[in-house]
């Protein structure tokens, strides 16, 4: 509201605050290459015969400009973004990661001719991914918290989070974080330790300092088991509890820990992060880390090849049958699929409970039912003998050797010749083959069987 002087008829105390005054004599605008003894944009007759002058013309500014309305205005100019020293940038990319426990966030990729970089403002210059020999320029497509990124050589993906690692956070199992160390971390949720599993006759008895949280008809899964790693991401669900153990159906032979699991048991819950984020993140494939009640799980590093790579040598097929090779022999230095089997000179079986590499000569099998015996860095479980015996109850899991045999059969065309002929002479070979020797008569089909005893 004006105040009485200003009703009167006097001038404001300054311009307002809300919009600019106008001007309009700002024609000539910054004309700073000028002779400060003359007026700007003058012609020399002009000004001296006619005294013609333009007073409105700027020397200097911070910053300034003339608007359209002819005022002066603040100019907005340019912010330096981010203060490296680059080389030259092909593109820029704006990565948008959604958040859940934490803000969405846009990271600024820039695609260099030798790698794309992380160039957020205002001094980030992080390598992502270095440029394979002949790489153009990189083309990017975001996912959710996933970029995936393609150049003509190399396709890759750059793996973000939408969680971030809070203390105390009921983090969500299946979620995952990316750490210090750019490596993903999956979270497996609540666990419990486990110390022993017995079973017997398809009944699962599992050892926990306390198994007082489960219920009977939880779901629970065992992850990371010592010596049983056959039972590792197996899902069973809970029909008893006590103080220490519980109890579970489980499909499977015999089997009594050897030694202490250092295993855990998933609750398929959330887990509770602790109070501090851990010091130290697992670092190689499927690595534990304990973090408050939450177990987390390395899952490879965060940029990491997108689709199949291409093979670095011609690949050699050959569709036969190689009598020579059997899934139940031992082999020396090979790493064996978990829970294969194998059967020894005396028709015992054993199978892999300790994934890992044979050593380098046959080891001496402790035949004993359930008796561990340790093979490089593999192990081997007794499941007794595997000649079937008559009227001898078998437990559901049970196993017992066989061998089989596997035929094939394949048909190939064989020519048959007449008798060589001469000079028109000759029987079969007569006239018709005598100059030219051999008289071919007709291919036959001709059967070859491969048979193979396993």
């Amino acid at each position: 509201m004006a105040n009485p002087l200003e009703q009167a008829g006097a001038s404001p105390k300054g311009p307002s605050n809300f919009a600019p005054v106008p001007i309009d004599r700002f024609f000539t605008g910054l004309w700073t290459q000028r002779n400060p003894l003359r007026d700007a944009a003058v012609p020399f007759i002009q000004a001296k015969f006619y005294g013609a002058s333009r007073y409105e013309s700027l020397w200097d500014g911070l910053n300034s400009e003339i608007s359209p309305s002819l005022t002066l205005v603040r100019a907005p100019g340019h912010s330096v973004f981010n203060d490296q020293m680059w080389e030259p940038i092909k593109d820029f990319h704006g990565f948008k990661i959604p958040g859940a426990n934490r803000s969405d966030r846009i990271i600024t990729l820039a695609d260099c001719a030798t790698g794309v970089y992380d160039c957020s403002p205002p001094s980030t210059q992080t390598l992502i991914r270095a440029k394979s020999a002949g790489a153009g320029q990189t083309f990017f497509q975001s996912v959710g918290s996933i970029l995936y990124c393609g150049d003509g050589v190399d396709n890759w993906q750059y793996v973000q989070s939408s969680y971030e690692w809070q203390a105390g956070y009921s983090f969500p199992a299946g979620a995952f974080i990316v750490d210090s160390n750019g490596n993903v971390q999956l979270a497996l949720g609540d666990y419990i330790d486990c110390t022993y599993v017995t079973i017997v006759d398809g009944l699962l008895t599992a050892t926990v300092p306390s198994a007082l949280t489960l219920t009977p008809g939880q779901a629970v899964t065992f992850y990371s088991l010592a010596y049983g790693s056959f039972l590792d991401e197996i899902t069973v669900t809970v029909t008893s509890v006590s103080d220490t153990t519980f109890t579970a159906n489980i499909n499977a032979g015999n089997y009594s820990s050897p030694g202490v699991e250092a295993g855990y048991v998933l609750t398929n819950s959330n887990g509770t992060l602790g109070s501090t984020i851990p010091a130290t993140w697992g670092s190689t494939m499927f690595a534990s880390t304990l973090d408050g009640t939450n177990l987390w799980s390395m899952r490879g590093p965060a940029v990491r090849p997108w689709g199949i790579s291409q093979p670095t040598s011609t690949p050699q097929v050959a569709n036969t049958l190689n009598p020579t090779t059997n899934v139940s022999t031992w082999a020396a230095l090979t790493y064996f699929m978990p829970m294969s089997l194998i059967v020894d000179e005396d028709n015992f079986v054993y199978m892999l409970t300790q994934a890992g590499e044979t050593g380098s000569s046959t080891p001496t099998l402790d035949q004993t039912y359930g008796a561990v015996t340790s093979d490089g860095s593999a192990a081997w479980t007794s499941l007794g003998t595997g000649t079937r015996g008559s009227h001898v109850v078998y437990s559901l899991g049970a196993v017992i050797a066989v061998t089989w045999t596997v035929s094939s059969t394949v048909y190939v065309q064989q020519p048959t010749y007449g008798y060589q002929g001469y000079g028109g002479y000759g029987y079969q070979g007569g006239y018709q083959g005598g100059y030219q020797g051999n008289y071919q008569q007709g291919p036959t089909q001709v059967p070859i069987t491969t048979t193979t005893t396993y």
